[in-house]
């Protein structure tokens, strides 16, 4: 019988109102949002993240799975990250993301550089 692999979490840091975990994809990284992406931690978010996914292969992705509120803070942040991640050459996916959080993301999709994957209709 086959044993199943499981991606484990390489790397977890904390600020004020959200948890991130890091954890290694095939082509790249998957960040794990736990909490809400609020002012009080957007400039940490804006310059930790593409620090810390800098050389960690070609796909960043935010899986927004956990990720509860996002307040407008936090989408400037998610666009800041994201362009960043481009100019180190990263393509950033957003998946997974709650109906309330995704409506959110939807607003600036339009000038965001990720590609947000929008959940499968049934």
């Amino acid at each position: 019988m086959a044993r199943e692999s499981v991606t484990r979490i390489s790397e977890r840091w904390e600020m004020k109102d959200i948890r991130i975990e890091s954890r290694p994809t095939k082509e790249g990284v998957e960040l794990c949002l736990i909490g809400e992406l609020l002012f009080a931690d957007s400039r940490e978010f804006m310059e930790k993240i593409p620090e810390r996914v800098r050389d960690k292969g070609k796909v960043v992705i935010f899986n927004l799975e956990k990720l509860k509120f996002i307040d407008s803070s936090g989408l400037g942040a998610v666009l800041y990250a994201s362009q960043a991640c481009v100019m180190q050459k990263q393509e950033v996916h957003v998946t997974n993301a709650c109906p309330n959080v995704l409506n959110s993301v939807r607003t600036i999709k339009k000038v965001g550089t990720f590609r947000l994957h929008e959940p499968s209709q049934p």
